[in-house]
């Protein structure tokens, strides 16, 4: 049996009307529920707590807390737009990014290489590459080519300078829902 916050918090309960001390609680509750259920300063709080005639067993309201995420509204944002960060999302959403990431790591997402965003280039580097190309194209055709191939994972890629981003993707599928992460 899982021993849920608000079951914890009835057995304190009974156990300060009862008129038990808190070590006296502990060592009952422990028996019941088993060892390292509850500890001795949870209860402790909580006597103190019932002694000012407090019995309320939900928790206080904490300044700072961090806002919840709305899940639904999560998924839909992420749908509609699958190459957005997570600190776009985040702002969107009204919180942390690393709530974001959390809370998409438990719906099952996770990160992988999900798009080719080629990085901006300035016009010494277009030009650059423009003469490169030019030099290539005007070599005469030749089958040394697979020498210049580079390996990695697996795969194998001619070498492109295109900046690679982290997008999470559903688990269950191969679908290309993504969000990049940058």
């Amino acid at each position: 049996m899982e021993n849920s916050k608000s079951h914890l918090r009835y057995c304190i309960l009974y156990e300060y009307q009862l008129g038990h001390s808190a070590s006296e609680a502990a060592r009952n509750i422990c028996n019941a529920l088993g060892e390292g259920s509850i500890s001795h300063v949870t209860i402790s709080e909580w006597f103190k707590r019932f002694n000012q005639n407090n019995y309320n067993l939900e928790d206080k309201p904490r300044s700072g807390r961090p806002p919840e995420v709305d899940i639904d509204q999560l998924q839909a944002l992420v749908k509609s737009d699958p190459r957005q960060s997570t600190r776009c999302i985040a702002t969107t959403l009204s919180c942390h990014h690393s709530t974001i990431a959390r809370n998409l790591a438990q719906l099952g997402y996770r990160n992988l290489l999900g798009a080719l965003v080629p990085h901006t280039l300035t016009p010494r580097q277009q030009n650059q590459r423009s003469d490169i190309c030019m030099s290539l194209l005007s070599k005469h055709r030749r089958f040394e080519w697979l020498n210049d191939l580079i390996t990695g994972d697996e795969k194998w890629v001619l070498y492109v300078n295109t900046h690679h981003t982290k997008a999470p993707m559903d688990r269950t599928s191969r679908s290309a829902v993504a969000v990049v992460e940058t």
